[in-house]
């Protein structure tokens, strides 16, 4: 009885999830096709155009890759828990 109340709260869980992600996702597409504008960038060195998404996207990724690199490093530091 125990182990199917458990598995319950984990599928209702995993449903949240799986309306979180597509959430996101449409959230995604219309952030995207709202900012098609095309933008001048000058960045160390780099002069061109290109789109709002572009800047955002890149920006986005190198500031998770940053996080992740930072996270990473106080944990190791920390030690485990």
């Amino acid at each position: 009885m125990t182990e199917n109340k458990a598995s319950t709260s984990t599928k209702k869980r995993r449903d949240w999830g799986m309306l979180g992600l597509g959430a996101a996702v449409v959230l995604l597409i219309w952030f995207a096709l709202a900012n098609t504008a095309e933008v001048t960038v000058s960045f160390w060195g780099y002069h061109g155009h290109t789109h709002v998404i572009s800047v955002i996207v890149i920006c986005a990724l190198l500031g998770g890759c940053a996080g992740f690199a930072l996270g990473r490093q106080r944990r190791r530091r920390q030690g485990p828990r």
